[in-house]
């Protein structure tokens, strides 16, 4: 398997529990962007609101459009996939956007090659409204999702320069 393909396989099952949990805290909206970069479903989103992010191709944070969002219902954000090539600026401008419409409680998961400090992160988050509910480097991407598919014949090379976030909308 490519990297590539562990990479996708390490996002979902990180986002499959977080998804999980979010719902049992009321989140009852599942947003994603309208792109073909994160391609995998989340078999948990079945059942609540779907919300497509559309970003516009001139880099304007103002084009930022979500359809059929309800600002009035807990939500479930699905970057991964998306975030790690976006340049920080960039991503800043959307979770700033997205601060102004989640509702207290939402849930947003996101990955971030390891060249962005975590310091960096956590302020970006801080200012825009949400805590850093969990974060989880290469390493511990590898222990927890990937290291059951190397058996005695396959050993998959480590996937390098990606952490996974969790952020939560506070009040």
């Amino acid at each position: 398997m490519s990297n590539i393909l562990m990479e996708t396989l390490a996002r979902a099952d990180f986002a499959d529990p977080a998804l999980r949990n979010a719902k049992q805290l009321g989140a009852r909206q599942y947003v994603d962007f309208d792109t073909h970069l994160a391609p995998f479903k989340l078999s948990d989103a079945e059942g609540m609101r779907h919300s497509k992010v559309f970003l516009s191709t001139n880099a304007q944070i103002s084009q930022l459009e979500v359809r059929g969002f309800a600002k009035d219902e807990v939500c479930f954000c699905n970057m991964l996939g998306i975030s790690y090539y976006m340049p920080i600026l960039k991503l800043q401008g959307i979770i700033s956007a997205f601060a102004r419409i989640f509702k207290e409680g939402s849930c947003m998961v996101f990955d971030l090659p390891d060249a962005t400090p975590f310091e960096q992160m956590e302020k970006i988050l801080s200012d825009c409204g949400f805590l850093i509910y969990e974060y989880i480097m290469a390493d511990e991407i590898q222990a927890r999702f990937l290291q059951r598919y190397n058996t005695c014949d396959i050993e998959f090379e480590p996937i390098r320069n990606i952490n996974f976030f969790m952020a939560v909308k506070k009040g």
